[in-house]
């Protein structure tokens, strides 16, 4: 087996915070259809409630499913995908 199949990986409190943001992002760009509005809604509650439960208290991944964080979508992204999303 290649090294790439053999690491495993592991998913943070922080990355389901970040997923969250992405979910916010793009539903205020539009880039949800009506009839998936509900799928995504779904699992964004159930992201959020798991936050509140498991993200340590003062964290800012607890900080940010608690204030429900709002996202400044005028920025430009930034980071590795960033040329990749489109306004």
């Amino acid at each position: 087996m290649s090294e790439q199949q053999q690491e495993k990986v592991a998913i943070t409190i922080n990355d389901v915070a970040t997923m969250l943001q992405v979910i916010d992002v793009v539903s205020r760009r539009g880039a949800f259809q009506g009839n998936e509005m509900e799928g995504v809604g779904s699992l964004r509650t159930k992201m959020e409630k798991f936050l509140q439960q498991n993200a340590p208290a003062g964290s800012e991944a607890a900080q940010a499913a608690a204030a429900n964080q709002e996202v400044d979508v005028a920025v430009p992204p930034a980071g590795e995908l960033g040329g990749l999303v489109q306004s």
